[in-house]
């Protein structure tokens, strides 16, 4: 049972990164350490090549994309 729901969790983690654009993915992906290791801010920003404000934007969007999803999810009727 405890494998089954692990497994079920891990297919909901990738259709919620799925709804992300291929930047924002990434970058969620390296900050919760989801396939590789767990980095911070300023390792991501090395990484990408970008400004760790702008990184920090770039979660904060990402997180607000995926809360307004999971919101719409809990009201649709199937």
């Amino acid at each position: 049972m405890e494998v089954l729901i692990d497994i079920e969790t891990k297919e909901y983690c990738e259709y919620l990164l799925d709804l992300l654009s291929l930047r924002e993915k990434l970058i969620i992906k390296m900050k919760y350490g989801i396939d590789c290791r767990e980095m911070n801010y300023r390792q991501i920003a090395q990484v990408i090549h970008l400004s760790r404000t702008r990184i920090i934007q770039i979660v904060y969007r990402a997180i607000q994309k995926l809360k307004y999803q999971t919101s719409i999810e809990k009201y649709t009727v199937y």
